[in-house]
C-alpha cells in the first residue's frame, strides 16, 4: 500500500497466506510519504504451515516510524515472529522482516545497507558456518534447534543526530510436540556480528522466556560487542514454565550517529541434549565486565 500527502501520513498493509497449505509467501509492504510532516507505515506478513512471511515498509517524513512484523509456523514452532521499527527523522526510513521454518537463512551480511531496520528469522535450523564453541553446542545430532535468528540496524541516510533502531524475534514452542525433556535448558549461540563505520555508540541486547528475563547485556564498546558476539554458547538455565507454550523472544536496540555506521548480530536458540552441554567459553563464565564497557545478568540454575 501506498500513501503520499502534505502533513500527517500513514499506511497499513497486511498480507495474509496463513489460511492456504500451499507453499508460498505472503508479502507485505507499505510506503507512507508525507511533504513536511510525520510519516508512518506499518506492514504485516502472515504465514503458516511452513511459508514464508516478508514485510517491508518504508516511510519518508520529518518524524515517524516504519514498522515491519512477519509471522509464520511449523511443526513443534507454534508461532515464529520477527519485528523490526526504524525512525523516521526527515528522512526515508526502511524496516525489513523476513521469517521462514526450514530457511533458507538470512545473516546480518545479507542486509542492504539501505535498510535501516531489519529482523530475519529461521526456524529449526542452524548457521552453516559456526566458529569451535556454538558448533560444539548446535552441530550435536541431539540438539534441538528452535532457530536462527538476526538483528541489526543501519543508520538512515538523511537523518541527523543519533537514532534508536529495534527489532525482536519471538519464537512460541510447544514443548512437548518438540519432544523437549522436562529439565532441559535454553541454550543460546552468538554466531557472529557484522559492523560498518564507527558502529554503534549504543548497543542492549536481551532475552525474555515468558516474560522473565534470562539475559540482558548493553555495550558503548565496539570492541566488547564484537569480543562478546563472536563463537559463544551460553546455557541460558532450565525452563521456568515447561507445562505451557514457552514464549522466547529475543531484542536487539542499537543507537547509530553517523552516516555509514551500523551493525547486526546472528544468532541461534535450542534445548540441548543431556549431559552433553559443552563447556561454555571464558566469556561465558566471566562476562565481559573486565572491559567496563557492558553488563551481564545471566540466570544460572
Amino acid at each position: 500500500m501506498n500513501f503520499g500527502g502534505i502533513g500527517a501520513a500513514t499506511a497499513m498493509a497486511v498480507a495474509d497466506a496463513s489460511k492456504t497449505l500451499a507453499t508460498g509467501t505472503a508479502d507485505s509492504r507499505a510506503n507512507s510519504t508525507s511533504r513536511g510532516g510525520a510519516a508512518n507505515a506499518t506492514s504485516t506478513a502472515l504465514a503458516a504451515h511452513k511459508q514464508q512471511a516478508y514485510a517491508l515498509s518504508t516511510a519518508t517524513g520529518t518524524s515517524g516510524t516504519a514498522k515491519s512484523v512477519a509471522t509464520t509456523s511449523g511443526q513443534f514452532v507454534g508461532s515464529l515472529t520477527s519485528t523490526s521499527l526504524a525512525p523516521v527523522n526527515s528522512s526515508s526510513s526502511i524496516a525489513e522482516s523476513n521469517t521462514n521454518i526450514g530457511g533458507p537463512i538470512h545473516s546480518a551480511s545479507t542486509a542492504a545497507a539501505s535498510t535501516a531496520s531489519y529482523a530475519y528469522a529461521s526456524g529449526l535450523v542452524n548457521f552453516s558456518n559456526l566458529g569451535t564453541h556454538v558448533s560444539a553446542g548446535f552441530n550435536n545430532p541431539a540438539m534441538i534447534t528452535f532457530g536462527s535468528g538476526t538483528l541489526g540496524a543501519h543508520y538512515t541516510s538523511d537523518s541527523t543526530g543519533a537514532q534508536t533502531y529495534t527489532g525482536s524475534i519471538a519464537w512460541i514452542i510447544d514443548p512437548a510436540g518438540a519432544g523437549l525433556p522436562t529439565n532441559g535448558h535454553i541454550d543460546l549461540g552468538l554466531v557472529d556480528s557484522l559492523g560498518s563505520g564507527g558502529g554503534f555508540s549504543k548497543l542492549a541486547f536481551s532475552v525474555i522466556e515468558n516474560g522473565d528475563s534470562l539475559l540482558s547485556q548493553s555495550f558503548t564498546s565496539l570492541a566488547a560487542a564484537n569480543a562478546y558476539f563472536s563463537d559463544q554458547f551460553l546455557d541460558l538455565g532450565a525452563w521456568t514454565r515447561y507445562g505451557s507454550p514457552i514464549d522466547l523472544t529475543v531484542n536487539l536496540s542499537v543507537t547509530l550517529a553517523t552516516l555509514g555506521d551500523g551493525y547486526g548480530v546472528d544468532f541461534m536458540l535450542g534445548d540441548p541434549p543431556p549431559s552433553s552441554v559443552p563447556e561454555p567459553n571464558i566469556l561465558a563464565l566471566f562476562g565481559v565486565g573486565w572491559w567496563g564497557a557492558s553488563r551481564c545478568f545471566c540466570r544460572r540454575k
